[in-house]
């Protein structure tokens, strides 16, 4: 069982360990909620199987038809003294293990999802941050990852090698002009980066100059973008 007490090195080999005993039910689930799908039988677009894994861990496998492809997230409790933290996995075959401090989650459940009068839905506060989040990194200090999305600010830290570990949740309000100015910028590139990737365009030099003045990311996202892709 996750406990927040144990190591990062524990959490990750106990979570890819329970992974490849519980792959095969996964994929099982998923083939049957795919079928339901396509043949109109779900009511549902989300749906949600437990497995209990050796090791005594509660895993939610969370199943979303949207009208591009099925999502799945996978996750279980990390539990602590007085509020849970979470492990997830983000597709069956990863071997990149995410930790959720339970910090984390209150801290975005009050700087993000309240303020902001979130409609979540049929998601837990966890699964509207996976499914809804796209983030990018902006720069390390000696407290972590300083991590940007559309939804706020972030930090994270890689303990050791494959494991992210969100920390805490800032947010994107209170913050200094400095800051402020900072954060405009990157969600500007990080606009600009998932229009790219998802392109289906050939990214020529007028195609990405189009999209990158689309989005008010300047010349620097320009020139980071060819260093990355060259």
């Amino acid at each position: 069982m996750f406990v927040a007490s144990m190591t990062s090195e524990e959490k990750r080999n106990e979570a890819l360990k329970d992974l490849g005993l519980m792959k095969t039910k996964i994929e099982m689930a998923l083939d049957t909620f795919i079928k339901h799908v396509r043949r109109g039988m779900t009511l549902s677009p989300i749906r949600r199987v437990t497995i209990t894994s050796k090791n005594n861990n509660v895993w939610t496998i969370t199943f979303i038809a949207t009208p591009e492809a099925v999502g799945v997230m996978i996750y279980a409790p990390v539990h602590g003294h007085r509020r849970n933290g979470y492990i997830a996995i983000p597709y069956i075959t990863s071997t990149l293990v995410m930790e959720y401090t339970a910090h984390f989650l209150q801290r975005y459940n009050e700087r993000y999802l309240e303020p902001s009068n979130v409609r979540m839905g049929k998601f837990t506060a966890l699964e509207y941050f996976l499914f809804n989040n796209q983030s990018s990194t902006l720069n390390k200090n000696e407290k972590g990852f300083y991590m940007v999305s559309d939804h706020g600010y972030m930090i994270a830290a890689i303990p050791i090698n494959m494991m992210l570990v969100h920390l805490t949740f800032i947010g994107n309000v209170n913050l200094t002009n400095k800051k402020s100015t900072i954060y405009s910028e990157k969600m500007c590139h990080l606009y600009a980066a998932c229009e790219l990737l998802n392109s289906k365009e050939e990214i020529t030099p007028e195609v990405l100059s189009r999209i990158a003045h689309k989005h008010n990311a300047g010349q620097d996202f320009i020139d980071n973008w060819n260093r990355w892709t060259s």
